[in-house]
């Protein structure tokens, strides 16, 4: 009895003295490692440092000197699909980071600053030859990356003897991907979207971004579709805000602002453009192109401008309020465009020339519904417009002119015209609309109102 005792009693101490094995192997690696996530990028002692998530020192130098390739070591260790950590500090590239696969960079918002090149994008991501976590069924279009997260950090192309240089960011063929808090100031391209699908841009700042000679706008979205922007602000651009030639791009809850004084005038361009986009797919893009604005703010446009200019494409203006501000007309639309603007409040508290039209129409297709025009102005004007119907608005716009003028361009009459259910705040209500004596094809004008107090 006593034997089968002492070996029970040695059994179960190897038992106790295994697990005791076991639990500190477990404790000394998981105390091995230092970082939650694949590398980590940090200023110290004016030192850039990239480590490992054990902690392990990959790269370093004076801050300042190589910064670009200090993150670029974190951004390669990070692949294919790892997470990379850049803590708050100002970083100074002198070449643009080039992420390349499917990874998730988390800076610290506002604290973590990237000085682009001054001739060139602070980020530009875009797959090459390597391996990555390819999208699941995607092989014939070439696999491309999806699955990027970009999120809290700032780019700002400030310098010490230049107050506005650089580029943003750039991302090019990519898929199902996901960018957050990001801040874009005093640079010019702030951020090109190019060739890329099914993706979100959400809490974008941009101010002061844009450069008129180089033709940049804050923003340039060029062969996309499937694309959200959510939360966006563009302030004070220095040329157009945002460019469009991209088919399904949805902008939602976003604010638009032109500059004021005394800091500098807005810009003589467009807030928001929209162009070419009914050529996508011979023709095709007339019916399932359509870019959609809405619950926005579109203000303080420049001197002789429009606030939003839509050429040759199919757009949706939906719940915004939107001015011109000093410039002459909010919603300008031409060569054969489709628009659908409804549910909008627009104003003009300034006189002639600024706020001179809330549409100008040439030569497209216009639903104008249950929108409120206010203050000063504002007249829609058609020109050799077509099947179009304006229902529905309160035009509560004190003006000499007509509230609808229907008319020609100098050739061709509009044709295929309903005016109705609207209300004017007008003496007479033939004076509301005007119609041009080439515009005699199916305009129809009925069930109208005059404003009461």
């Amino acid at each position: 009895m006593r034997k089968n005792k002492l070996q029970l009693n040695k059994h179960g101490l190897l038992i106790i003295i295994s697990f005791l094995i076991f639990i500190t192997f477990i404790t000394g690696h998981t105390k091995s490692l230092k970082w939650q996530c694949s590398a980590v990028v940090y200023i110290e002692n004016e030192t850039v440092v990239a480590e490992d998530r054990y902690g392990n020192i990959i790269n370093q130098e004076k801050a300042g000197k190589v910064d670009a390739d200090i993150i670029q070591s974190a951004i390669d260790l990070a692949a294919p699909a790892g997470h990379l950590i850049i803590t708050k500090g100002t970083y100074r590239l002198s070449k643009s980071l080039l992420v390349h696969s499917n990874i998730k960079i988390t800076g610290e918002g506002r604290a973590t600053i990237f000085v682009p090149p001054v001739d060139d994008f602070a980020v530009k991501i875009e797959k090459r030859d390597e391996y990555i976590f390819p999208r699941p069924y995607h092989s014939e279009a070439g696999n491309p990356m999806y699955g990027l997260i970009v999120r809290d950090i700032t780019i700002d192309g400030a310098r010490d003897n230049l107050p506005h240089s650089g580029k943003g960011l750039y991302c090019k063929v990519f898929w199902s991907s996901s960018f957050e808090n990001i801040w874009i100031q005093n640079t010019g391209l702030g951020i090109h979207v190019d060739n890329t699908r099914e993706s979100v841009f959400s809490k974008i700042y941009l101010i002061n971004n844009g450069d008129e000679k180089k033709k940049e706008p804050g923003i340039r979205v060029d062969g996309n579709n499937n694309l959200h922007f959510r939360s966006l602000y563009i302030i004070y651009p220095n040329y157009i805000g945002m460019e469009i030639k991209s088919k399904l791009v949805f902008i939602s809850q976003a604010m638009f602002h032109g500059w004021l004084e005394p800091h500098n005038k807005p810009a003589k361009y467009p807030l928001i453009q929209v162009k070419d986009l009914n050529d996508f797919k011979e023709g095709e893009g007339r019916f399932k192109s359509d870019v959609v604005i809405e619950n926005s703010r579109i203000t303080v446009g420049g001197e002789g401008s429009c606030a939003v200019n839509i050429i040759n494409s199919p757009v949706t203006l939906r719940q915004c309020v939107a001015t011109a501000g000093v410039g002459n007309t909010v919603v300008r639309v031409s060569d054969n465009a489709r628009v659908n603007i409804t549910d909008n409040s627009f104003y003009s508290f300034l006189p002639l020339p600024s706020g001179q039209y809330v549409l100008y129409a040439e030569d497209s297709e216009v639903i104008f519904k249950n929108n409120v025009v206010s203050c000063h102005n504002l007249q829609l004007c058609l020109k050799a417009a077509r099947n179009s119907i304006i229902a529905d608005n309160r035009f509560d716009a004190v003006s000499e002119n007509s509230n609808i003028y229907i008319g020609d361009n100098n050739n061709q009459g509009s044709r295929c015209i309903q005016v109705t259910g609207n209300i004017f705040r007008q003496e007479k209500l033939e004076n509301a609309v005007k119609v041009s004596t080439l515009s005699d094809k199916n305009i129809d004008i009925y069930n109208n109102q005059l404003w009461s107090e």
